[in-house]
């Protein structure tokens, strides 16, 4: 039996059509920055494509702030989508093409632009599922094709660490045990 639960949360981990992430720019994977206090800073939020399906026509998501003393100020988005909701409550985002970068392994969907009241270094923001979505967790893009199905993705996450980014081996094991912390 434990053979078997082991199994299933190994499939469940795998299972996924990529990544959501947040980044210091949409040309760069830094995921951590040293954030000045009082200066409005842009984050850009990025699809990431692991394989699978090509291109998408929308995505779905929330991003959780850990900090009272971070707060979002405006989103800019893709000028090929059309917004439903806020990133601080649950968002959808749909991309107005068919069939949205096919032949990229990365997407930019949009900015998000936030400010530091004088959060103590280590603040985090997670993209997580929104709990509007009526598809599993809610954190999701829709692929292109017939129906346009749902597929669930991962949720990167954003450190202001004074630029001080975590070790490959904490930062991927902190990946991993994230997905369990649901």
């Amino acid at each position: 039996m434990a053979a078997f639960v082991l199994l299933f949360h190994v499939s469940s981990v795998v299972a996924h059509e990529g990544c959501l992430c947040l980044f210091t720019s949409p040309t760069s994977y830094v995921h951590c920055a040293n954030i000045a206090m009082f200066v409005p800073t842009y984050l850009s939020l990025m699809y990431l494509r692991c394989g699978g399906h090509d291109g998408i026509t929308g995505a779905e998501f929330m991003i959780e702030n850990r900090s009272d003393q971070v707060i979002f100020l405006a989103s800019s988005w893709n000028p090929d989508t059309i917004q439903n909701g806020d990133v601080a409550t649950g968002i959808s985002v749909a991309f107005t093409a068919e069939c949205y970068g096919a032949g990229q392994s990365q997407i930019w969907i949009g900015n998000i632009q936030i400010i530091s009241l004088g959060a103590p270094p280590g603040w985090v923001l997670k993209v997580v599922g929104d709990p509007r979505s009526l598809e599993g967790d809610g954190l999701n893009i829709s692929i292109c094709g017939g129906t346009k199905p749902m597929q669930p993705v991962l949720g990167g996450w954003f450190i202001a660490d004074q630029g001080a980014c975590p070790s490959t081996e904490s930062w991927s094991w902190g990946a991993i045990k994230s997905l369990y912390d649901k």
